[in-house]
């Protein structure tokens, strides 16, 4: 945290929160053909995720044993494409 003193819980919480979104966009882009089946590799994602950030975390002597992936929501222009999409899909059908 450079040349700050002092340190609040909410500033670490904020980095160590970036950390975490910066290393799970790096695995979805390398692994993830797809946002609509995401629920059913919620677990998979988690266990990599934990693998990919032991590292990070022991740099400020965290340890990290688990994480849990319990929602992911893509951005409101992806989801009204999502949205979009499936709409089109019924009314072929």
């Amino acid at each position: 945290m450079g040349t700050q003193g002092v340190l609040h819980t909410e500033e670490i919480e904020e980095y160590l929160n970036r950390v975490i979104v910066s290393r799970f966009n790096d695995y979805m882009g390398e692994t993830i053909d797809t946002i609509l089946n995401l629920p059913s590799k919620y677990d998979q994602l988690s266990h990599a995720l934990v693998n990919r950030l032991k590292e990070d975390f022991s740099h400020f002597g965290l340890g990290l044993t688990h994480l849990y992936t319990n929602a992911i929501t893509p951005p409101p222009e992806v989801q009204q494409a999502i949205d979009d999409r499936s709409r089109m899909g019924v009314s072929k059908t």
